[in-house]
């Protein structure tokens, strides 16, 4: 068989995962999101189960974040989501961004003056919302 120098859109690396994604995100990030886990062999399921690998949210406030920390089931954010997609294969998280903002998390960042440099475009934009995300 001939191999290309492309990557192959058959690519299943989420074969072995199944996902919930909490309800708090925007609808349309969240359909790019099934597309994208459908494309590459995941599944979503509709409920939270025995079955659910990923559980995706944003913080670990909603009751499916906390039963998914006590399962043990891996729980991460869309930012992992998108850093998997751009790599094109399953990695465990990595990146800060890559972990729901813990309960009762007492930081604030509105008293504080922060400047942001080194960091390359992508990367900026990330520290920025790390800093929106812990307030």
């Amino acid at each position: 068989s001939r191999t290309s120098g492309k990557k192959q859109s058959s690519n299943k690396f989420l074969v072995t995962c199944t996902f919930y994604i909490v309800e708090d995100h925007d609808l349309e990030k969240v359909e790019a999101w099934k597309k994208f886990i459908r494309k590459y062999g995941g599944e979503i399921e509709k409920f939270v189960s025995d079955c659910v690998t990923h559980v995706i949210a944003d913080n670990q406030e909603s009751e499916v974040a906390k039963n998914a920390l006590a399962r043990g089931t891996r729980l991460v954010t869309g930012y992992w989501l998108n850093d998997i997609m751009f790599k094109q294969k399953l990695l465990p998280p990595w990146k800060a961004l890559h972990f729901p903002v813990p309960l009762n998390l007492n930081v604030s960042c509105h008293n504080m003056t922060l400047a942001i440099t080194g960091f390359g475009d992508r990367d900026r934009d990330q520290v920025k919302d790390m800093i929106k995300m812990v307030g």
